[in-house]
């Protein structure tokens, strides 16, 4: 008995029961809304932070307020960002690079993190970034939340960039088309990227394959302006036309594949990755090509323009767009509609807190290895 009074206690400290952070006046006119909201049953889901400064449920890709339907998801939530709805929500999210700390000590004060909280809710950290550009101290964040989603595997959400599904059989057939659209590409190589300067000193990496070949740069560190008002729609419009697509992420850290993979996949080029993750969890083997499988930039060139002047072998590179695609949903709604579930069928622990988010956030998991590796110098050839 002594124990449990003393683990409830402990419990108390960690995670308090709710108390009104708000006037009397502004509850006062939540009455309607509230009202609204608890019928049905519907579990609700709180943004408390913002995403990257934005504030609205489109910010993070959901249609505004209404019947808790979204059409991505089979199940429904309501999904807010009024902050009113703190003691009415079932779940509160926040957003790692919105978290704004005071850094003293370790305390983990902050604007953007409410003063109490009811032990029933669900708090959860969510950051898609990686480990190398993740500007908040997380250590002020440790006991903290309850659940986790991003791009890592081990993260209570697993919330990739984005995936591969099976093709319908009305799919299927329609390969023989892509696969004549293929073979009207004429040129090599293309890169979009708006960040110049990277941990992963992926710059310099395309700097040596450009002494091979020619590299078309898109976007704020190139020369060439993308065709198209939109990410997506460039990456459609150079797939008509490259062979290959350098998907080089900025850092090479655990897990860490980010939508430029994908969207090459997606646009029918061939991604030759630099990364720090094991892309064989998002794509098959033989969909792409690893800068780290060469002992050199000569020998990862030299095979490149092999397969330039091979279309049989370059071919190859496509025999999984026979029966896979790229997921249409982009990865914020797909993971809020996975928290959406667990809520509902009730699957997440109760009572579990993420004791050392930093720990593990900057490690690799169950290791003491840092979760972003420093850059191939023998690629680089430094």
């Amino acid at each position: 008995m002594f124990l449990l009074v003393l683990l409830l206690y402990r419990w108390a400290i960690v995670i308090p029961h709710f108390t009104n952070v708000f006037s009397q006046e502004e509850v006062k006119k939540q009455t309607q809304l509230e009202s609204a909201y608890t019928s049905g049953g519907l579990k609700r889901i709180l943004f408390w932070t913002p995403f990257f400064s934005g504030t609205s449920l489109k910010d993070v890709g959901l249609t505004e307020e209404g019947d808790g339907y979204q059409t991505f998801c089979p199940y429904r939530c309501k999904f807010t960002t009024n902050k009113n709805l703190l003691h009415l929500s079932d779940a509160v999210l926040f957003h790692s690079r919105d978290l704004q700390t005071n850094g003293v000590n370790g305390l983990w004060e902050s604007r953007n993190i409410p003063e109490t909280r009811n032990w029933t809710q669900h708090w959860v950290f969510y950051y898609f970034e990686s480990a190398e550009y993740t500007v908040v101290p997380l250590n002020a964040f440790n006991n903290v939340f309850n659940q986790t989603i991003s791009y890592r595997l081990d993260s209570d959400i697993y919330a990739p960039y984005s995936r591969l599904l099976p093709r319908s059989l009305e799919e299927i057939n329609n390969y023989a088309r892509v696969s004549e659209t293929i073979k009207k590409k004429t040129k090599m190589a293309a890169w979009i990227v708006s960040h110049c300067v990277t941990k992963s000193k992926r710059e310099d990496l395309v700097a040596q394959l450009k002494k091979y070949f020619p590299i078309d740069v898109y976007g704020y560190c190139g020369d060439l302006e993308c065709p198209g008002n939109r990410q997506i729609s460039c990456y459609k419009e150079i797939g008509h036309t490259y062979k290959f697509y350098l998907s080089f992420e900025n850092s090479l850290c655990e897990d860490y594949v980010t939508e430029k993979f994908f969207n090459a996949l997606n646009a029918g080029m061939v991604p030759v990755v630099y990364g720090g993750a094991n892309y064989l969890h998002h794509a098959p083997e033989g969909s792409y090509i690893s800068v780290n499988s060469f002992n050199s930039t000569q020998d990862l060139a030299t095979y490149l323009l092999m397969l330039d002047k091979n279309q049989t072998e370059y071919l190859k590179y496509f025999e999984w767009k026979k029966w896979l695609k790229v997921d249409e949903i982009s990865m914020l709604p797909r993971a809020w509609c996975t928290l959406c579930e667990r809520l509902t069928v009730g699957s997440f622990p109760k009572g579990r807190v993420v004791q050392d988010l930093n720990d593990w956030w900057f490690h690799k998991q169950g290791t003491n290895s840092p979760a972003c590796s420093p850059p191939n110098h023998q690629l680089l050839d430094y």
